[in-house]
């Protein structure tokens, strides 16, 4: 790691960390959240994927310690990705991240995803450039998302213990898809009129399918349980690293809710 970084602990928020990466200047800082890394290494015990964190970090530091210029946002490369709400809550005490509520738990963030470790725009990155304005941005972040087209899921798994329930496993796609399945001009052709979506990591999304109807709450807690789609969703929270929700969201006909399981 260089040695010219200067690295503080935030007061009253110990999972984040200022990195100075202009000494002659205090406000040229990146703020980098902990809190994700943290997680992971409590569900996995897996060293080597915080080290891969922390890696990615020091890269992105490194890049903008060499910038002869403050960093821009750059257009092309920015998408709408979900996080967790307290996560999201905990990098506004001093960013004032830009974000937007999406379901119950959960919040869109835009990304600029132009280098290895993805950047979460803020308002202050956007007052050094008031031609790039806060509507402008996440229009142009929901365009590009559409312009990447539907995502396919890249399984198909069937349920052994509900022959008529299929779990889809959205991963691994060179930029985050996450919006696309509430975004009706995307979702109409592609998502049936009733399913079920967790968004359990920031690399994974599980879609419920069923050929049995899910029009009501009480049958779509019964699929849910019946098809182990609950414990997949669990199991996968805790193993996985980058944790998001163990929340269940029932969609009907493009708009979603939380599923409340009975105690």
């Amino acid at each position: 790691m260089n040695d010219s970084f200067n690295i503080k602990r935030k007061e009253k928020a110990p999972y984040l960390l200022d990195i100075q990466v202009n000494l002659r200047d205090p406000a040229d800082k990146l703020q980098v959240s902990l809190r994700n890394m943290y997680r992971t290494y409590k569900s996995s015990e897996e060293m080597n994927m915080s080290m891969d964190d922390l890696n990615g970090i020091w890269h992105t530091a490194g890049m903008a310690q060499k910038e002869d210029k403050e960093w821009k946002p750059d257009l092309a490369y920015l998408f709408p990705a979900i996080r967790e709400e307290s996560y999201v809550y905990e990098a506004e005490r001093d960013r004032e991240l830009i974000s937007d509520p999406f379901l119950p738990g959960l919040r869109v963030v835009f990304l600029d995803i132009q280098c290895e470790s993805a950047k979460a725009v803020s308002r202050d990155m956007l007052r050094l450039y008031p031609e790039l304005t806060e509507e402008k941005l996440k229009e142009r972040a929901y365009r590009n998302l559409s312009l990447m087209g539907w995502q396919q899921p890249r399984l198909c798994l069937p349920s052994p213990t509900c022959k008529s329930c299929t779990i889809e496993l959205f991963t691994d796609y060179r930029h985050p898809v996450e919006c696309q399945f509430l975004m009706p001009d995307m979702a109409a052709d592609h998502m049936p009129n009733h399913s079920v979506i967790a968004y359990i990591n920031r690399n994974y999304v599980l879609l419920l399918r069923s050929e049995e109807k899910m029009d009501s709450m009480q049958k779509v807690l019964r699929l849910i349980e019946k098809s182990g789609f609950r414990e997949v969703v669990k199991r996968s929270v805790h193993h996985l690293p980058n944790p998001v929700s163990d929340r269940i969201y029932w969609i009907c006909y493009g708009l979603a809710a939380e599923v409340d399981f009975p105690n």
